[in-house]
């Protein structure tokens, strides 16, 4: 057999050397060496040139595919990743404007040039431009127009990722990756918060999305990247899409990450000890198990093994926390509760009834609660602290800063993300008809909530969550519209 003889490369010494290899490694050197003396020199102009190429890369992404582009910032926006970035990470950047600037300009051009066929329902945007209007007038009449002002910017700030959620989200299936993008992003976030509380490292921020708070009666309550009855709160929706995802998995593979984000959620807002959302996802269960014809004997056991596990497992402090939080309604009044949050909170909201009864029309303006609220607290007599506080409950909060024209308006795209989620759950079959289900369940859990709690200071999720909603009503109106 002939054996044929491979040529030794062009340049290889008598040792079989390459010196091209050499070379291009000695090229890859140099060219590594000039770009560290590059960054150590001017690191803000390597900086720039990076932020600029992932801007231009993202924008690219956006054109070409918007729907999977939407689809990752909800996950941001739900995991609150561009604040923290922000926050802890970026010296104060405003990341999430240049995260819905990536979607809005490429969307833009394909609507431009006939790519696109972008439509919103005219009731909700005729709602949405109502509400900017009363909040912009009430902010000019305010006694504090730059409180009202920050409140403004937060309105345009979260407002956006709603308004691309109508735009966008023109079938089931993205509707589907988008509640797959919140509960994996928030979702993820309350395991992170379990594992925190579970091995006791509470001194670790974990990037910034993980955080305790000490409560007065020394419960170490898990607020994740926001606060913690508001983490607890945004935890509420988050795990009925879980549990719904997890109901209409057609995968082992899937149907096991959707009951682990489930059980995570559900684990993360526990351990937030927030009781108005531990109220509010019970009935929220409840109702799951209603719509699902779940049987009634079924259902009562369901509730006793649940009360049995808070009772065993809760902490002492806890248990203490939700007795007192129910015992003005056992006798005694709010001016006898032991938990000096309940009768705090009883002066807070009968503080914005008050203001709305002095306001009737257009409230104190956005964001003047707090600047108001001690001169209202002091004739109210039930709260000690001398201090701007905010309504703990949101539609007192909307009532006593934007009157009944702001509230109405709210109410009224409350009542169109209900009916449109109801409406879908009518059209749709099978696997589509339970993730409708499930967003109409986790918009009574979250409306629930918000009784106990005011939106303001992150009021994005009210409207990511009024998003899933008015897409159902969207998507609702076009399979009857095409049946």
């Amino acid at each position: 057999m002939r054996v044929q003889r491979t040529q030794p490369l062009v340049g290889a010494g008598a040792a079989g050397v390459d010196w091209r290899v050499v070379g291009l490694s000695g090229l890859a050197a140099t060219a590594a060496t000039a770009l560290g003396y590059t960054i150590s020199a001017a690191p803000l102009l390597v900086l720039a040139l990076l932020v600029v190429s992932v801007a231009a890369a993202s924008l690219l992404f956006a054109f070409e595919q918007p729907r999977w582009a939407l689809v990752i910032a909800l996950f941001l926006g739900w995991g609150y990743v561009p604040d923290v970035a922000s926050l802890y990470h970026g010296n104060g950047m405003p990341l999430t404007g240049a995260l819905l600037a990536c979607l809005i300009v490429p969307l833009a051009i394909r609507q431009a040039f006939g790519l696109e066929r972008l439509r919103i329902a005219t009731t909700d945007l005729a709602l949405l431009g109502a509400l900017a209007i009363t909040m912009i007038v009430s902010t000019a009449l305010s006694v504090d127009p730059s409180a009202g002002l920050q409140r403004l910017v937060l309105f345009v700030k979260d407002v956006p990722f709603l308004l691309l959620m109508l735009l966008v989200i023109d079938r089931i299936e993205w509707l589907r990756r988008a509640a797959w993008a919140a509960v994996i992003a928030f979702g993820g976030l309350g395991g992170i918060a379990a594992f925190q509380q579970l091995t006791g490292t509470y001194s670790r921020s974990y990037l910034g999305f993980a955080a305790v708070q000490n409560d007065q009666g020394g419960l170490i309550r898990s607020a994740g990247p926001l606060s913690t009855d508001w983490f607890g709160w945004e935890l509420v929706p988050v795990t009925v899409l879980a549990l719904y995802l997890a109901l209409g998995a057609r995968t082992r593979k899937i149907k096991i990450l959707a009951w682990s984000l489930f059980g995570a959620s559900l684990l993360g807002l526990i351990f937030s000890f927030a009781r108005a959302s531990l109220i509010a996802i019970c009935i929220a269960l409840v109702l799951a198990a209603l719509l699902r014809h779940v049987r009634l004997t079924t259902l009562a056991l369901g509730i006793a093994v649940g009360a049995t596990a808070l009772v065993l497992f809760l902490p002492g402090n806890a248990k203490t926390r939700l007795v007192q939080s129910v015992q003005p309604l056992t006798g005694g009044g709010v001016t006898m509760a032991e938990d000096a949050s309940v009768r705090n909170r009883a002066g807070e909201n009968l503080a914005a009834v008050h203001m709305f009864l002095d306001y009737p029309v257009l409230g104190v303006g956005p964001g003047n609660y707090p600047v108001l609220y001690t001169t209202y607290s002091q004739t109210i007599a039930l709260d000690s602290r001398n201090e701007g506080r905010h309504p703990h409950n949101l539609y007192l909060e909307y009532l006593a800063e934007t009157g009944i024209i702001g509230c109405a308006l709210i109410l009224a795209l409350m009542g169109l993300a209900l009916r449109g989620a109801w409406r879908a759950r009518s059209v749709f079959e099978g696997r589509d008809r339970l993730l409708v289900e499930g967003v109409f369940v986790a918009l009574v859990g979250y409306f629930v909530n918000g009784v106990f709690l005011h939106p303001s200071g992150y009021s994005r999720y009210l409207w990511l969550v009024l998003g899933f909603g008015l897409v159902c009503g969207r998507l609702a109106a076009t399979k009857e519209a095409t049946t």
